[in-house]
């Protein structure tokens, strides 16, 4: 009991629970102090000094880090009550690989057709280059994106043909040095990373409001772009970096919180103010519209089966808050769907032949997988991950993706 609430404690393994031959000593009942403490920007109640009482001891599965690597534990770690042979591990390993090949392409895919996007919504609003250098001048945090930026652009223009199409001036009236002063915008968003790009739209958006008279498609894919483009850094960074993604997407109890939060379906979050903002999520008027007639139909996106059906999508969106890596994978899915129903469609039939050759195994008739069987069939990695995408790909077509999308907006 913690706070007279009875609770599910975790805590990590240190040398001190384990005698000279690595055997555990800490026994299955236990004392313990609490603290509170901040973890990832949310509030949780931490157990210390725990100190083992009489009783049996704790059976514990651990894997030695001399033996494995960190991806490995990670997918060890879904199969708790039997460690999973090498060649197992391998082949998942090697798999998520290939998915995050296909998770860094269709990012990339968002990340160029965002700029295009902006570049011209600033383009039919009537705004200019230097409009937006000022705007990206008038916050801290822009503002060390637009110097980057400019210093970016220098280092590719100068002294070549694309000088042309940049303004220049003399840097501190050093005759010897020149920095940027304007440049085109396609040109200064080409130098820009995602989650700068994402900083960058929500800074200007609320001047583009204009658009909704000129071009409402525009608008609309801006407005998700503005509240959903920086969930994608996670994924991207994670893959790029060649981490493991799969068991991080899959778990259920990635937050410390987890079990405390999730035990009420309602938004209000118990750990932490800030995260009251469930239904305030761009598409969570999509995921409400959509999970409730899925409910109806016996799909349960929650995985509880008792839930109400109108509370099912407060409990989806919960569990991607919860978990940053499942929200990121969400807004990934959405975003690429959203870029094809409201700007550019081109892409759409290779997006859908690149999922089914990724290694994911969401449809019948896809790629073989290992996670498929993984760490069991009816819990397999690809029925989670399918779970999270569930309402995109069933509306994804892109008649009915933006029918609900502009109307849930």
């Amino acid at each position: 009991m913690v706070e007279d609430r009875k609770v599910k404690l975790y805590f990590n393994t240190i040398s001190s629970m384990f005698d000279a031959n690595h055997k555990p000593l800490l026994r299955q009942k236990v004392s313990f102090e609490t603290r509170n403490m901040l973890w990832r920007g949310i509030n949780i109640v931490c157990a210390y000094n725990i100190k083992s009482e009489d009783g049996p001891l704790v059976k514990l599965v651990c894997l030695n880090n001399k033996e494995t690597d960190f991806s490995r534990y990670l997918f060890a770690s879904l199969r708790s009550n039997s460690l999973p042979g090498k060649n197992t591990l391998d082949k998942l390993i090697e798999a998520d690989k290939q998915i995050s090949l296909f998770y860094l392409k269709w990012i990339l895919f968002i990340e160029k057709e965002a700029k295009v996007a902006l570049s011209r919504a600033i383009e039919l609003v009537g705004k200019s280059s230097s409009w937006l250098i000022s705007k990206l001048d008038s916050t801290p945090i822009t503002k060390k994106i637009l110097k980057n930026a400019l210093v970016g652009i220098k280092e590719k223009t100068w002294l070549s043909i694309s000088s042309d199409f940049v303004v220049f001036s003399q840097k501190n009236n050093d005759p010897n040095d020149v920095e940027v002063i304007d440049a085109p915008v396609e040109l200064l968003l080409s130098t820009v990373t995602l989650a700068e790009l994402s900083d960058i739209i929500k800074t200007v958006f609320l001047e583009l409001s204009l658009l909704k008279q000129k071009e409402n498609d525009l608008y609309i894919y801006l407005w998700y772009l503005e509240g959903m483009l920086s969930d994608l850094s996670i994924i991207r960074n994670a893959a790029a970096h060649g981490n493991a993604l799969a068991p991080l997407i899959a778990n259920d109890t990635f937050d410390p919180a987890y079990f405390y939060e999730m035990a009420d379906v309602f938004p209000q979050w118990n750990s932490n103010d800030s995260l009251n903002n469930a239904e305030n999520y761009k598409p969570f008027t999509f995921i409400r519209f959509l999970t409730k007639g899925e409910a109806k139909s016996g799909v349960h996106l929650s995985g509880r089966r008792n839930l109400p059906p109108q509370f099912e999508a407060l409990f989806f969106t919960k569990s991607l808050f919860i978990n940053p890596f499942k929200k990121s994978l969400f807004s990934m899915f959405f975003l690429v769907h959203a870029t094809f129903a409201f700007f550019n469609n081109d892409e759409r039939d290779n997006f859908y032949n690149d999922l089914h050759q990724s290694g994911l195994s969401f449809f019948n008739g896809d790629r073989e997988s290992p996670f498929t069987g993984y760490p069991d069939k009816i819990n397999s990695l690809s029925s989670k991950l399918l779970r999270i995408v569930w309402l995109v790909l069933s509306y994804g077509d892109s008649t009915r993706f933006k029918c609900f999308a502009s109307v849930c907006k």
